[in-house]
């Protein structure tokens, strides 16, 4: 059997989300159990210990933090990473993960020009994104859940950039055969992205909710990224 994966939980949702929802790391174990894959949930929000090697493959989750904040947790990601890269072991960052690896690594990261990109959006491969095997085979353009305010805009030295859109240029890199990120949410399904618009609406973060609403669909192609990616883990 497989080593199990491990899921770097980089934080926490909204209480009134993970209520109905569950947190970040429960989304993606959903997944991750129906690919039938076996996992650990390690916090690095406190010191922590997490040799990759001891593992089939890493997912850095999302947070409400942001990559580029000078604390002392945010800084032990980074140099976790650094030292995870050369394991050799696949590495997936999703969101502030995906900054994270770009900050870890040599890119910058910083808050998105174009403000705060929420809902069901497109998202376009590049030309190296469709040969990349992480993507192969999928359709140029897909849908995908969005909900980020901050971006990679320079990625890091011999990273690749695999998939863009018209909000931000970075969607997708690959650092290395077997590192990848994204800022988009594979993860999130289209029920967990109505919840997080509505929640937003009542705190007063969010113009225009009803439209939001009206376009979220759900997202089997950039799901099923998500299971590729744990099945190129766990079949190395």
């Amino acid at each position: 059997m497989a080593a199990p994966l491990l899921i770097l939980k980089t934080g926490s949702t909204y209480p009134e989300i993970a209520s109905g929802h569950g947190d970040f790391e429960d989304w993606f174990i959903r997944i991750i159990e129906s690919c039938g894959a076996a996992y650990e949930v390690v916090d690095a929000t406190v010191p922590f210990a997490a040799d990759l090697t001891r593992f089939s493959g890493a997912i850095l989750t999302g947070s409400l933090a942001s990559a580029y904040w000078d604390e002392p947790w945010i800084g032990t990601i980074a140099d976790w990473i650094r030292r995870a890269v050369r394991s050799g072991k696949p590495i997936l960052g999703v969101c502030f993960g995906h900054q994270m690896l770009g900050r870890a690594l040599g890119g910058t990261v910083r808050r998105c020009t174009n403000g705060l990109e929420l809902g069901t959006v497109e998202i376009h491969l590049t030309g190296e994104g469709k040969s990349d095997p992480l993507f192969e085979g999928l359709p140029d353009t897909f849908q995908a859940q969005e909900t980020h305010v901050d971006e990679v805009v320079t990625p890091p030295p011999g990273a690749h950039v695999l998939a863009k859109n018209s909000h931000s240029a970075i969607q997708a890199m690959a650092c290395g055969e077997d590192v990848w990120g994204v800022q988009f949410h594979p993860e999130i399904t289209d029920e967990i992205m109505r919840s997080l618009i509505l929640d937003l609406n009542t705190k007063g973060k969010l113009r225009e909710s009803d439209s939001l609403l009206s376009d979220i669909r759900p997202t089997p192609v950039a799901e099923g990224i998500l299971k590729r990616f744990i099945s190129l883990a766990t079949d190395s």
